[in-house]
């Protein structure tokens, strides 16, 4: 009861429908045309809506005609379709073709006797019912035999990612095409040989451009032979079938095709710019296709996450294959020859891409031109190439040979420069050999007379060897002679309370002494410093030692400063009309200490160019000497004197200023600065300590640089 119920259901619902629904008529058997001006569709329907609901009165004046504007997916991923064939051709067999624009399909045929048929093809689905099936293209059988009139219900709907962003980009791509079975499978017999063909001339090639790369190891043949294989490889394994193979996902299956879709193009561009030299050629397009290979990388990165790129990547394609053909030109116009062939090759592979592009947007309606456009390309591209490869080729051997060429030119003109440079040092060495012969002789002669000279040399060395040692024993014996005539440090001892020395002389006598005396309860303390050092300062200092022993004690001259007035003078009577030169004098620092009560201390002070420190009531002072050494000048000398009381405990400070010139190895001067600040920092310590202190300070200054002059340093603690 149920079946008959359809049947009627259907009966009475192609009878409604043959009164609105205007048949399209078959006339010719020989032609192909689209159905969509001639459907009617359903507006936005149920993704679960069934064919009998779809066919139903319900439904039936919810179809609209096709609107082009509107196109068959407004809103859904699902579109049902309605139209009616009148075959009036000579011809039973057509097929309807989806091309690769639809996931899943199902025809639903009502013939005259209201039959209903069904076909279905899905990718999603394991039971696809196929009855025609020519390459990649998708065919269902219309099932209409002459004179007979038939209608049709046709369910289509999108959801790989791919054919959904050709319902938003390509609005017009999605097309219903009635054609004849015959057409088809001749045309699809001449794609199959004409792919294989391609598909074989793309391996060979890209076989011979590898082992090209092999050999000269240039790494254009390498990209252009991984730009062969790629299209090669999507020729041969289409997108379906290698993902059906490896059984990967829809998603899997979209981005392979977003990454197999640019690869030719991304080793298109790195061909280019190793093939032109664009580096060197013109900086400007090579930074260009530098952009564009980072506009490629981004377009995978962006494919990851499922963004619609389809019209970036056609866009890439097609700023790609531009870029390349002006940079071609650019370099051709710079002289390269080679890049003639690559611009030539890249003009008829663009011919190919615009053919293939402009079948993709159906303004040219060709399937064959959409499936073998870019393939002519390509064949004439890399035919082009391999002229031009060849073509380099011989330039390189022209290049080889040219080049041995000059390589021989030059081994004749340097074997002619050696024949004539052995000539000529033949003739120089004969020459030298006569003049070799002559200085031999020259050369007896003269190792007689060295042989004389050096029995001279070492006997005037014994005699030298012999007074350097007496020199030295002499230079000894009067440092024993110095050292007996300098107070010992037991006196200095037994009169102060506490006392310092530090005497560092630069050789092994010195220009610098230390005097002391007493005489009718006076303590005389003196530092001098006579000019120069080692024996001609030695030879001085005991001049001054002697001159101050005379004054104080046989002329009985008690005042500092008068000491040096007469110091100076008897330097100059001593030292004769040679007093006054520069070269002879001396810097004295002299002090006369008088015990006063109450632990009093009256000290006189006067200086020659040397001052006097001493501590006292907790703070360090200076007294400066005069401006003028002793006899350095035979005009009369005046000599300041400076008198201060002093306290039980204080000390006194007396140096020569071989303290201050001490250097160390940045060639800076200890100097008087850094001299005050030692003596504030120890001053309150024991003076044996203060003497360890300084001794320790001095030589971390000096390190290892050598000294400059005698080294003379007094304390007493009063």
């Amino acid at each position: 009861m149920k079946y008959i119920l359809n049947i009627l259901f259907i009966f009475l619902t192609n009878q409604i429908m043959a009164d609105f629904l205007k048949p399209v008529i078959i006339r010719n058997n020989t032609e192909d045309f689209s159905l969509l001006p001639f459907v009617e569709v359903l507006p936005n329907p149920q993704e679960n809506l069934t064919f009998e609901e779809a066919s139903s009165q319900e439904y039936h004046a919810k179809f609209m005609p096709y609107n082009k504007q509107i196109g068959l997916f407004p809103d859904k991923n699902v579109a049902w379709v309605r139209f009616t064939l009148t075959n009036d051709s000579k011809a039973d067999d057509w097929l309807l073709d989806f091309g690769s624009n639809y996931d899943s399909m199902t025809l639903y045929s009502i013939d005259n006797e209201q039959k209903v048929t069904v076909y279905t093809q899905s990718s999603q689905t394991a039971t696809t019912q196929i009855v025609k099936y020519y390459g990649i293209a998708n065919y269902l059988p219309l099932d209409i035999h002459q004179k007979a009139t038939n209608t049709y219900y046709l369910r289509l709907q999108l959801y790989k990612n791919i054919v959904l962003q050709n319902k938003g980009t390509f609005k017009g791509s999605h097309n219903i095409i009635v054609q004849p079975e015959n057409i088809v499978k001749n045309d699809f017999e001449q794609r199959k040989y004409l792919g294989s063909a391609y598909t074989a001339i793309y391996l060979i090639m890209t076989f011979y451009i590898f082992v090209l790369f092999i050999y000269f190891r240039d790494k254009s043949y390498l990209y252009f032979s991984l730009m062969l294989f790629s299209t090669a490889l999507m020729s041969l394994f289409p997108l379906d079938t290698f993902c059906a193979f490896f059984g990967l996902n829809k998603v899997q299956e979209s981005y392979l095709y977003f990454f197999s879709f640019l690869l030719p193009c991304f080793f298109l561009l790195l061909f280019a710019r190793s093939y032109l030299l664009l580096s060197h050629y013109t900086p400007i397009w090579d930074r260009i296709i530098i952009g564009l290979l980072a506009l490629v990388t981004l377009y995978w990165l962006l494919a990851l996450f499922n963004v619609w790129v389809i019209i970036l990547g056609l866009s890439i394609i097609v700023c790609a294959i531009f870029v390349v053909l002006f940079a071609g030109i650019v370099v051709v116009t710079k002289g390269y020859k080679p890049a003639r062939y690559f611009l030539m090759a890249n003009i008829f592979y663009l011919l190919g891409w615009t053919l293939t592009i402009l079948t993709a947007f159906n303004i040219i309606g060709s399937r064959s031109l959409a499936i073998n456009g870019r393939s002519i390309g390509g064949i004439f591209q890399i035919l082009l190439f391999a002229v031009g490869l060849l073509y380099r080729l011989e330039e390189m051997r022209k290049e080889i040979e040219t080049g041995k060429e000059e390589r021989q030119k030059m081994i004749e003109t340097q074997n002619e420069r050696l024949e004539k440079e052995v000539t000529a040092r033949t003739s120089e060495l004969q020459a030298s050999e006569e003049e070799l012969r002559q200085n031999m002789e020259e050369l007896e002669t003269n190792q007689e007379v060295i042989k004389n000279q050096r029995d001279r040399l070492e006997k005037a060395f014994e005699e030298l060897e012999g007074k350097n040692l007496r020199i030295t024993d002499s230079i000894r014996y009067a440092k024993r002679i110095q050292g007996a005539v300098l107070p010992h440090e037991d006196v200095l001892k037994n009169n102060f309370e506490e006392h310092l020395l530090i005497f560092r002389p630069k050789d092994v006598v010195s220009g610098d002494f230390y005097w002391y005396d007493e005489v009718a309860e006076r303590k005389f303390l003196a530092v001098v410093d006579c000019t120069g050092h080692g024996v001609p300062g030695a030879f001085m200092s005991m001049i001054g030692n002697t001159l101050l022993d005379e004054i104080i004690n046989t002329k009985h001259i008690f005042e500092p400063h008068l000491i040096l007035d007469q110091l100076h003078k008897s330097i100059i009577a001593a030292l004769g009309s040679e007093g006054g030169h520069l070269q002879d004098g001396m810097d004295v620092a002299l002090c006369c200490i008088q015990a006063q009560e109450n632990n009093k201390f009256l000290v006189k002070y006067s200086g020659a160019k040397r001052p006097i420190f001493y501590f006292s009531n907790g703070e360090l002072k200076e007294a400066a000497g005069t401006k003028k050494s002793i006899g350095q000048t035979n005009a009369a000398a005046y000599f300041e004197l400076h008198t201060f009381l002093m306290n039980k405990g204080d000390i006194i400070y007396l140096t020569t200023d071989g303290v201050t010139d001490i250097i160390n190895s940045k060639r800076q001067r200890l100097g008087s600065k850094h001299f005050k600040e030692m003596l504030v920092q120890n001053a309150y310590l024991p003076l044996a300590i203060q003497k360890e202190a300084f001794l320790q300070e001095l030589d971390s200054f000096q390190e290892n640089t050598e000294q400059r002059d005698d080294i003379l340093f007094l304390a007493v603690k009063l």
